[in-house]
């Protein structure tokens, strides 16, 4: 009975995919069949990735910090466990469970693993518990038999632990927290040429054009504005945040457009960091981030709470307040600008609170550069 640990470095397989900073990622798969599970006649495989020491000791305890990644998994579900563990030297060095795959192991404080959703995931993890100590990540794999599994594995990639109360500073950024208001930001109705292709992959039509939607994007400190996870206390809300709901019985939509964002100079990779708070029927809200680009004169789609090939998703509801981490590398040596879409144009008196944004930062280079407002403590990304 022999264990093989199959945890490496790889640029192949899933690894190939969108929705995650291309190339390498960290990958419990045989890179060359692109699989796990080998079907051989033996015991099965394990193995342990451990991440550095990580030193939150200079944040105060308990205080706002989270756990984001992106990951692949497609494996037995049945045989196969996968967990993400932290270890916690300043207790007794024993790993807290915080991520499975599990059935019988999720639950309060232990986040859900996808596992065969076809696509990279999102994850984002409330670690404040963990604030001034020092830690360590244990990403753990057993898969105690063989069942001939296709599946490819567990790529992980874009790992990020910060406080999402504070920007990001880099070669070059743009930052908002909205705590001294606008900042130049401004909404509009819903685009005029919005339609199915603009964020449906099915062709449904979705949208009137604009008409007769009313647009509830504002800058608001109440609703989900109160709750921890971003910057206190001023957020973009898509809201009317007398009742703390976006359905109130009729059709909504509008956009958020930001001021430009000068990108010419940029020449490293560029990134996005932003904080947000979402919960709408999923079968009949749009949500999108979108940047223009320079060259094509076109907005490209860049996050949505739909499943579209090459974007990040939002995840929805978020319960908390999450960490959207976009790959903006596409536009660098432009001159650019976000826009956030809300599309509601079928009202069910769905009691949902909305759509909350606050603390969007762009940063340019292949790692978060420190300043005395960032609190970004690891960065994981692999290449």
């Amino acid at each position: 009975d022999v264990v093989f640990g199959l945890w490496r470095l790889s640029d192949r397989c899933d690894s190939l995919l969108p929705d995650h900073t291309a190339s390498n990622t960290l990958a419990y798969s045989e890179d060359f069949s692109c699989r796990y599970d080998f079907g051989l006649p033996r015991e099965g495989t394990a193995g342990v990735a451990f991440s550095p020491v990580i030193d939150l000791s200079s944040a105060a305890p308990n205080s706002p910090m989270r756990l984001s990644m992106n990951y692949f998994m497609d494996v037995d579900q049945e045989l196969a466990e996968c967990r993400i563990g932290v270890i916690n030297f300043s207790t007794t060095g024993d790993a807290d469970l915080i991520a499975s795959n599990v059935p019988g192991e999720r639950g309060s404080g232990i986040a859900t693993l996808l596992n065969g959703s076809g696509g990279w995931e999102p994850l984002s993890m409330d670690i404040g518990r963990y604030a001034g100590t020092l830690i360590q990540l244990v990403i753990r794999v057993d898969v105690p038999g063989t069942s001939n599994h296709e599946g490819s594995g567990w790529f992980i990639d874009d790992v990020l632990i910060c406080s999402p109360s504070a920007p990001v500073g880099g070669e070059s950024h743009f930052t908002w927290d909205f705590e001294n208001g606008l900042g130049d930001w401004r909404f509009d109705p819903l685009p005029s040429d919005f339609g199915a292709t603009a964020s449906r992959p099915d062709g449904e039509g979705i949208a009137p054009k604009g008409l007769g939607l009313q647009n509830l994007w504002r800058l608001t400190e109440l609703c989900e504005s109160i709750e921890p996870g971003h910057t206190l206390t001023h957020s973009l809300g898509f809201v009317d945040d007398a009742v703390c709901r976006y359905d109130i019985g009729n059709p909504t939509g509008g956009v958020a457009v930001s001021p430009l964002i000068d990108l010419t100079t940029n020449k490293e990779a560029v990134r996005m960091l932003m904080n947000y708070s979402l919960d709408v029927n999923q079968a009949d809200v749009d949500c999108l981030v979108q940047a223009s680009n320079q060259i094509t004169g076109m907005w490209e789609t860049v996050a949505t709470n739909r499943a579209i090939f090459g974007t990040e998703r939002l995840i929805n509801p978020t319960g908390v307040w999450q960490v959207l981490s976009v790959d903006l590398t596409d536009f660098k040596g432009m001159m650019t600008r976000l826009r956030l879409i809300f599309n509601a144009p079928n009202p069910i008196n769905y009691s949902g609170s909305g759509w909350y944004v606050d603390d969007i930062s762009i940063f340019s280079s292949g790692e978060p550069k420190p300043t005395p407002v960032n609190e970004v403590i690891f960065w994981g990304l692999y290449e």
